[in-house]
Order: structure tokens, then C-alpha cells, then sequence
């Protein structure tokens, strides 16, 4: 499983939309954004136009890649 986590990981893009926000694609689909909050950190806000069942590996690949964006500004 590490190797399937390894080649989703690399599906998580991120590209940025302005100073505080960065648009996040899964496998070059848009499915929300990570946006900066008054405390400094960021947070993901899901696209609401998106209806699924997300596994538990693309959560924690989207939850890595934010830690990471919150990891660099620390």
C-alpha cells in the first residue's frame, strides 16, 4: 500500500488563487480550497458541488498536503 499511496499522493495538486488561498485538484479535479484563517493556519473547504464518498487514503492525502502548506508557514 505504501507504493498506491505514493502515486495518489503525487494526484494532490495545489495552485494559487490569491494571497491567502490556494485551489486543490485530485487527479486535476477541483474539489475545494485551503484558505487561511485570522489565526495564521490553514483550513480546506470542501467544493459543496462535489457529492461522494471520499476513503480514508484521500482524506489522509488531503490532510498530509495541508499539513504540509501549514508546516511551511510555521
Amino acid at each position: 500500500m505504501i507504493n498506491g499511496i505514493r502515486i495518489l499522493k503525487s494526484m494532490i495538486e495545489l495552485k494559487k488563487k490569491g494571497k491567502y488561498t490556494y485551489e486543490v485538484t485530485f487527479s486535476g479535479k477541483y474539489i475545494g480550497d485551503f484558505v487561511m484563517d485570522s489565526n495564521g493556519e490553514y483550513y480546506y473547504w470542501p467544493n459543496d458541488e462535489i457529492k461522494r464518498a471520499w476513503s480514508s487514503s484521500s482524506l489522509k492525502l488531503i490532510t498530509q498536503k495541508l499539513d504540509e502548506l501549514n508546516n511551511e508557514i510555521r
